[in-house]
Formats: C-alpha cells, sequence, structure tokens
C-alpha cells in the first residue's frame, strides 16, 4: 500500500481561534484557605510550597524544530502517580466510579484522600463535566526543610460525564468535556512550577482521547517573554524551505506537566504499546494546535516546508523501515508544471520572498508496486491573504 500526502502552503486570512470559555467558581476551601493567614504577622505565615522556584523565569531561544517546541514546554505521559501528586498543582479526573476505584484511589497520598472525596461529594458531573478546586495545608512534606512547616497542594478534581448523559456527537471517554474544563483553569506553568494530572480511565480504549485532551490544554507555542524579539520571522531560503529570522527571538522557560494514566478496570491495564499509541496521538495534537497558533508572519509557505521536511526527517529517524520520501515543488517548478491556479493565487507574495510550495511525501509501505492500492491525502495550509485587507 502506498501512502501520499500533498500539502499546498499558501497566504490567506488566519481565521480567529474560538475563545469561548466559561468562568469557574473556586470551591469554599480553596478561598477560606487562601484567607486564613489575613491579618497574621508575617513571621507566622509558615507555609511551604512542594517546588521552589525563583521570581524571575530566564528566558531560551525560540525552538525552531517540533522537538524543541515540546522540550520547551513538556507535557511527560509516563509520569509515576508518587511524581504527580508531588506537583504545584494536582488534578485528579475521570468519572466518579473510576476515580474512586482502588485502582487509582489507592495511589492518592493519605493527606489528600479525604478532600478528594469530598470534592466528588460537592460536585454535579451533568452533561458536559465539572470542576471544584481546593486548597490543603497539611503537615506532610517530602522536601525535609522544615519538619513543621505546612505544605499547600491545590487539587483540583474534574468529574466527567458518565456514559448515560452524553449525546450522540459527544466521546464515551468524556474528552471533550476534559478538555473544556482542563481549558477553563489550567495552563501550562511557569518556570520552576509543575501540575501533575492523574487520569482515570473507565478503559483503556480511553487512553488516546484522554492524552489528546490533555495535550491539547497545554499547547507548545507561545510568543510570552521575549527577551530579544527580532524582526518578522520567515524570510529566508524559499528553496529549502529555511525561514530565517534576522534577529534571534527568546521565549520564557516553562514548568513542566506531569500525566499518569491508570486504568480502573480491573481486568485490563495500559500496556507499553496503548500507552505509545496514546502518546502519539498526543503529540500529534499539539504539533497541529502549534501549526496553527503560530502567526502567520513566522509560518509562512517556507516554514511549511520546513515543518514538513523535519516531519519526515522525524519519521524516517525513528522507523527506519518505513521511509518517507520528500518532494517540494517551489515558484518555478509550479509554473513549469502547470500549477496555474497555486501560482496565480502566491504571485504577489512571491514577489516578497513567501512563494508558494507544494509538499509530497510519499510512504510505500509492504504490498505497493505489486497490485496493492494507493492512498492519497490532499490538504492545503493557508498561511495569510491580503486580498480581504484592501477596502476598495
Amino acid at each position: 500500500m502506498g501512502l501520499v500526502l500533498m500539502a499546498l502552503a499558501t497566504r490567506t486570512t488566519p481565521q480567529p481561534l474560538s475563545s469561548s470559555r466559561r468562568p469557574r467558581t473556586r470551591a469554599v476551601p480553596a478561598v477560606a484557605a487562601r484567607r486564613a493567614n489575613f491579618g497574621r504577622p508575617f513571621g507566622s505565615r509558615n507555609l511551604v510550597s512542594h517546588v521552589s522556584s525563583p521570581t524571575t523565569a530566564p528566558t531560551v531561544r525560540t525552538p525552531t524544530t517540533d522537538e524543541a517546541w515540546e522540550a520547551s514546554c513538556p507535557v511527560d505521559f509516563s509520569s509515576s502517580p508518587s511524581r504527580v501528586f508531588t506537583a504545584n498543582k494536582v488534578i485528579v479526573v475521570g468519572k466518579r466510579a473510576a476515580i474512586l476505584d482502588e485502582t487509582g484511589f489507592g495511589q492518592v497520598p493519605a493527606h489528600l484522600q479525604p478532600t478528594i472525596k469530598a470534592l466528588l461529594r460537592d460536585t454535579k458531573s451533568g452533561t458536559g463535566g465539572a470542576s471544584r478546586t481546593s486548597l490543603i495545608i497539611s503537615n506532610e512534606s517530602d522536601k525535609g526543610d522544615d519538619e513543621n512547616a505546612p505544605v499547600t497542594t491545590e487539587v483540583t478534581v474534574v468529574v466527567l460525564p458518565e456514559t448515560s448523559k452524553l449525546s450522540r456527537h459527544n466521546a464515551p471517554s468524556g474528552s471533550h468535556a476534559l478538555f473544556s474544563e482542563l481549558s477553563s483553569f489550567a495552563k501550562p506553568p511557569s518556570f520552576g512550577k509543575s501540575v501533575g494530572i492523574v487520569c482515570c480511565l473507565s478503559h483503556v480504549s480511553e487512553a488516546p482521547a484522554v492524552a489528546s485532551a490533555v495535550a491539547r490544554a497545554f499547547p507548545t507555542y507561545t510568543a510570552k517573554g521575549g527577551a530579544k524579539r527580532g524582526a518578522e520571522g520567515g524570510n529566508g531560503d524559499s528553496k529549502n524551505g529555511n525561514s530565517g529570522n534576522s534577529k534571534e527571538t527568546f521565549i520564557a522557560a516553562r514548568g513542566d506537566v506531569r500525566v499518569c494514566l491508570v486504568v480502573s478496570d480491573g481486568e485490563t491495564e495500559l500496556s507499553p504499546e496503548a500507552l505509545a499509541r496514546a502518546v502519539s496521538v498526543a503529540r500529534g495534537v499539539r504539533f497541529a494546535q502549534r501549526i496553527v497558533d503560530t502567526p502567520p508572519a513566522q509560518m509562512d509557505p517556507s516554514a511549511l516546508v520546513r515543518e514538513a521536511v523535519n516531519t519526515a526527517a522525524v519519521l524516517n529517524r525513528n522507523n527506519p523501515d518505513a521511509v518517507v520520501g520528500v518532494q517540494i515543488l517551489r515558484m518555478t517548478e509550479l509554473a513549469t508544471q502547470g500549477f496555474g491556479g497555486i501560482v496565480g493565487v502566491g504571485l504577489a507574495a512571491a514577489n516578497d520572498g513567501r512563494e508558494p510550495a507544494l509538499v509530497v511525501l510519499t510512504h510505500k509501505g509492504k504490498g505497493s508496486g505489486s497490485g496493492g492500492r494507493s492512498t492519497a491525502l490532499v490538504g492545503k495550509g493557508i498561511t495569510f491573504d491580503t486580498g480581504g485587507l484592501q477596502i476598495k
């Protein structure tokens, strides 16, 4: 079977992202805990966070590859429960029965169990899921700084809707509700901070959807914290897809997200193969999300060409038996081979050094060339369109 991917890169107006996020009301315990020190002398406010961090986040060079972007805001799906529960913010997600199942709940630290049960009792999932947060102050510490110093942990429980409450448009895993809830209060942690997420699955088949929902809630792209912002990116060698900047740009370093997937079904468990499939899908979601989130001044046709070439290189490096071929057609080749539509649309941008491109990725699988079926997936990547900007 042969597989051909053809991607067209031109410039048109980007569509605005949806911002319909519902505000969330935190639980009363969180408010009470935060106000516990009000009026007390600063000397008596002896609270210790799980992870100390500097007040100013360092900057790192803006990544140029997908692997580097992943490293700039890591989401580790292989974290152990013990590592997850030492994060600054702990999030427990799943359907009510899955969260309370002994497989996952038995790994929750004893000092957190009463609070999680109370949050579960007070949270009604409905048809779209719900969340509730509490700030816990305890004497349980793994840092050894001061045995008498209380430890503060912010705990959030996200209860996903039961299968009987779902419509025919929703996934049985409740991943749509999970992303909606996480995006309403969670964000990539700042440098030196961490977020721990325990995903309690009702069945192993839910792993890819749940992992993708978590990955989507923590996007990799950011332009915040740039100490040395350069000129607009994108212009460069249009032939090989190198769209270099005239100056280096920098982004603020970010903390890590620790994720643990636990299956509550006693008859099955998440095998390494199942985890690898879930992580692969989640990585693909973050990759596509970064392409969409990147401003068109940076993600121009040449930048899309570079992304395609890097993706093929990663596939060839990680799968030696699955050779992926790359063919790139730019302005001259497109005109010579009769791609008049692409040439006409991208002609003006080509004069500015942003030539349109046609990228063909080809994988010849087993059976190709001997009567096997060939499959072609065709899509286009519109980066910007100046036509709608001209008032006539």
